[in-house]
């Protein structure tokens, strides 16, 4: 497994690894791909952005994206998917790795991100990679279950 940056020719695999976790009809998962690739055009195109993806057999199979606070020196994970047949293989691990190493290269203190409330896979990950719960938001995905769980922990120094 390779992570490296995003390039331009990533943009439409990163969002089919997107997609792909939604349990949704294919109109409306055409619908949020379109959405996904005129985000992550703007996540690419950013400064203040890392867009990461992971890699084997020159195939996507996860990307992050992290946007670096300047004000509060911090690093927060604005997305993380990995490819269901490549869950539980290291790849959102090896992800959140080079996360931090952005961190420390942006002398953030902390990392923050956000996953609904009733995410509790994800919530287990994060856990077990040192996060811990640091807020709640009410209705912050707009959907009929769209509280947040905010999440953080403090970026380990070199």
């Amino acid at each position: 497994m390779n992570i490296r940056k995003a390039a331009p020719a990533d943009l439409s695999a990163c969002a089919n690894v997107n997609i792909q976790s939604e349990k949704r009809g294919a109109s409306i998962r055409r619908a949020r791909k379109h959405l996904t690739l005129k985000y992550l055009r703007r996540r690419l195109a950013d400064e203040t952005c890392t867009f990461l993806v992971a890699e084997q057999s020159d195939r996507v199979i996860g990307y992050i994206v992290c946007k670096h606070d300047k004000w509060n020196s911090s690093i927060y994970i604005e997305e993380l998917f990995v490819r269901q047949d490549s869950q539980h293989k290291g790849v959102g691990s090896a992800l959140l790795t080079a996360a931090e190493k952005y961190a420390q290269t942006r002398r953030a203190r902390a990392i923050f991100l956000d996953t609904r409330k009733e995410n509790n896979k994800a919530l287990q990950f994060y856990k077990k990679h040192g996060f811990s719960i640091a807020g709640h938001i009410n209705g912050l995905y707009n959907e009929r279950h769209g509280d947040a769980l905010v999440l953080s922990r403090r970026v380990k120094r070199k």
